[in-house]
């Protein structure tokens, strides 16, 4: 199974800054691994979550719930998803980047 176990996130993290560029490149196929990628590493414990949201890319990948393509949307939502799983503020960080607007607007 692909990523079990889950590398240190000490380790994973360093793939951050990366990632962060990644995500505003305007290939989807890049799109689509970056986004996958962080939704690997949102998928766990809280310190996972955290480190992603420190690298500050959250906004990016709500914004991307907005693409049009289905390739990127879908990671963008398990990435999102990830994150809501967390502690009450990381769940609160997600709320007050209004992730509902773009996850009502798939829905419809």
């Amino acid at each position: 199974v692909r990523g079990k176990p889950a590398p240190p996130i000490h380790i994973a993290a360093m793939a951050l800054p990366a990632l962060a560029s990644l995500i505003h490149h305007q290939d989807t196929e890049v799109l689509t691994d970056a986004l996958w990628a962080l939704s690997y590493l949102t998928d766990g414990e809280n310190t996972r979550i955290q480190a992603v949201l420190d690298a500050g890319v959250l906004p990016r990948v709500v914004q991307l719930l907005s693409h049009s393509s289905p390739q990127v949307q879908t990671p963008a939502l398990r990435c999102v998803g990830n994150i809501s799983t967390g502690d009450n503020a990381q769940t609160q960080v997600v709320l007050d980047l209004s992730a509902l607007q773009p996850l009502h607007a798939m829905l419809a």
